[in-house]
């Protein structure tokens, strides 16, 4: 009983509802709040509208009113159209973050994090407050467990949030999971994050992170793993899902899996002599070159890792 929530565009919201602009940055016009970031001493302007901040509120406000119009009627051009917008306003944070841009400022791109940061873990402390158990969160969502708690509980949970929220951002209420399992990080005792596998109440699998997902791993991979989070989220047997893997490394040892599923695609990104550290699409890029065939920039390097010496 897995319920999630999340904020609807959390950095494009929090540009337009905090008014983060590089000219609104530090006016001195008006005594406005300071950004929850220690060490400075960021304002952003209350009295008039920021360029920035005024130009990711009109993108914003265009998606919401095309995502209403989808609602009583389905059409891809719509779809097309509020896709692009939300492109357009989630790429505001990384540009004042990148020192090329017209509008470079590191101030905004801080107190965009910042604010962030600060919003998540008021929603968190929160939840704790009312009673959720709270499991995972990461840049704008929060996963909880009803733990007794009821749906209709844990909606009004995000109801008692929004008031409090400025301008015009929400928290929305995501779904409920029957069942989820969150991969743990490498070090330390915490969760790995944007790595999950939930399943949904039609017995669907929602995947984020894993390597099932991924196009530089081989289809067999790709099945086997697939099919471990099946047995684990759906038949909660994980004992059946170890006998399963051992039962497909020993297939693979023993050369029964057709050579087409481990196949390993993997593009090759930059010039080969570009590289560093020689993988082995770049060694096979080389070999290809060494051979007189073409290869470009972009192009999909295929391979199979064999048995070999040492």
């Amino acid at each position: 009983d897995i319920i999630i929530f999340d904020f609807r565009s959390l950095y494009p919201t929090i540009i337009s509802s905090h008014n983060i602009s590089p000219s609104m940055l530090n006016c001195n016009c008006c005594e406005s709040e300071k950004v929850p970031l220690e060490g400075t001493d960021y304002r952003f302007c209350k009295n008039k509208k920021g360029f920035l901040a005024g130009v990711i509120d009109d993108l914003i406000k265009r998606r919401m009113r095309i995502k209403e119009m989808m609602k009583r009627s389905k059409n891809d051009l719509l779809d097309a159209r509020q896709n692009n917008l939300k492109v357009l306003s989630n790429a505001f944070y990384g540009y004042f973050g990148f020192f090329n841009a017209r509008w470079y400022s590191l101030e905004c791109a801080r107190s965009i994090t910042a604010y962030g940061r600060y919003y998540i873990h008021k929603v968190i402390d929160s939840a704790i407050e009312q009673g959720f158990k709270v499991i995972y969160s990461d840049t704008d969502s929060i996963f909880m467990v009803l733990d007794g708690k009821t749906k209709k509980q844990a909606k009004e949970f995000a109801d008692s949030i929004n008031p409090k929220l400025p301008g015009i951002m929400e928290l929305e209420y995501e779904g409920c999971y029957p069942a989820g399992l969150f991969v743990s990080a490498k070090a330390g005792a915490y969760g790995a994050k944007k790595k999950y596998a939930l399943l949904d109440n039609s017995g669907e699998l929602y995947i984020k992170g894993f390597e099932t997902i991924r196009r530089n791993w081989s289809i067999i991979a790709k099945e086997v793993q697939r099919e471990v989070l099946n047995i684990v989220l759906k038949e909660d047997n994980p004992d059946k899902a170890l006998r399963y893997v051992r039962g497909m490394v020993d297939d693979l040892r023993k050369n029964k899996i057709d050579v087409s599923k481990v196949i390993i695609k993997t593009q090759l990104k930059k010039e080969i002599e570009s590289y560093d550290s020689i993988g082995p699409h770049v060694a096979i890029a080389k070999r290809l070159r060494n051979q007189g065939q073409d290869v470009a920039v972009g192009m999909i390097i295929e391979f199979v890792v064999t048995e070999g010496k040492g």
